[in-house]
């Protein structure tokens, strides 16, 4: 350890020493070049033959030089220095030539980097949930409608809930589009301007099946799903951040959206979204319970769920389209209809 630290420094010091170092070394080598020189004019060499007889058994000189400046430097470095340097040069006679380079060489990168943030973002980095690979799409199918990944009726919704064995729980929420981007434009009023605001109807349990607790404050409840109970909404952490200063006194706090109050009950974590980030607060649906019991048409809710423990995707599917989580559609001849995970 001692040893590489000593050369170490010894090779800091030839790099700022260097001209000092080549200047004692040069004149080491004259005087041994002398020193032999001489030898051999002793042993009857003339002046000439002895300096040559000399320059031979030492070597090349400028090897000699070059050889002790590799041993005592940093010579990766300095090569790398001077053909960063010659490349300097080489640029600055062209102007036009070094700025198309460079532009060639921003775009590359720009796009290298945009290309880099997507792919982590959509395929590398986990999802913002608890255990994200138990979380599955249940949708409906109807091979005499050809439906093959439809979304769910409120009543069908319900069944599935009481019925399924294979989930933990399901959950609902609706206004996005295929995209999953907020469709659901609440407007936030009394404090200034109105500000237009992406919102999305949830059922009651959704934040729970995504595993993931608020910031501050609370998730709903069950009963908070349908109509009655007092109208509360979750925000967002940019949001709350950005139009509310960060209060922490937000919990509690009524907001007027779109001409109706709600009353704050959470805030969630940073990095946290579902199912776009887009979304900036959540609703519950706020329905008649009767709704989730008969309605079977029009299908317009988006069902999430969580597999129970031990329970693979495949023998979710297979007992989701085993016939005991049959579907019913309220339309004549009680056509039947299945829920199939995704």
């Amino acid at each position: 350890m001692w040893t590489r630290l000593v050369v170490l420094l010894s090779r800091l010091q030839a790099l700022w020493f260097r001209r000092r170092i080549d200047d004692d070394f040069n004149s080491e080598l004259q005087s041994h070049l002398a020193m032999l020189a001489d030898d051999y004019v002793r042993r009857g060499f003339t002046p000439e033959e002895g300096l040559r007889q000399a320059r031979l058994r030492l070597g090349g000189m400028m090897q000699l030089e070059e050889t002790h400046r590799d041993q005592r430097g940093f010579p990766r470095l300095e090569t790398a220095a001077q053909d960063a340097r010659h490349a300097v040069r080489l640029l600055a006679k062209s102007p036009s030539f070094t700025a198309v380079a460079v532009l060639t060489l921003a775009l590359g990168i720009g796009a290298g980097t945009a290309m880099f943030s997507v792919v982590h973002a959509v395929l590398l980095r986990p999802l913002p949930y608890h255990e994200s690979a138990r979380l599955v799409r249940v949708f409906e199918t109807n091979p005499l409608r050809r439906w093959t990944r439809n979304v769910v009726a409120p009543a069908n919704f319900a069944d599935w809930r009481k019925q399924n064995t294979v989930f933990a729980d399901i959950a609902a929420y609706n206004g996005t589009d295929d995209r999953g981007n907020s469709q659901y434009d609440v407007f936030l009023t009394g404090s200034g301007e109105p500000q237009r605001l992406k919102a999305l109807g949830v059922s009651g349990n959704l934040l729970r099946v995504l595993g993931v607790p608020p910031f501050i404050g609370r998730t709903f409840t069950d009963e908070e799903t349908f109509e009655g109970k007092a109208r509360v909404v979750i925000l967002s952490y940019g949001l709350w951040q950005t139009l509310f200063a960060a209060d922490p006194a937000i919990v509690g706090r009524t907001i007027a959206l779109s001409g109706r109050t709600y009353d704050v009950v959470g805030v969630m974590p940073r990095g946290f979204f579902f199912p776009g980030r887009d979304v900036q607060l959540w609703i519950p649906f706020r329905f008649k319970p009767s709704l989730f019991v008969e309605m079977r048409r029009p299908h317009w809710l988006n069902v999430i769920a969580r597999l129970r423990p031990g329970v693979s995707l495949e023998q979710a599917a297979a007992d989701m389209l085993g016939g005991r989580q049959t579907a019913r559609e309220d339309v004549p001849g009680h056509q039947h209809q299945n829920g199939r995970p995704a």
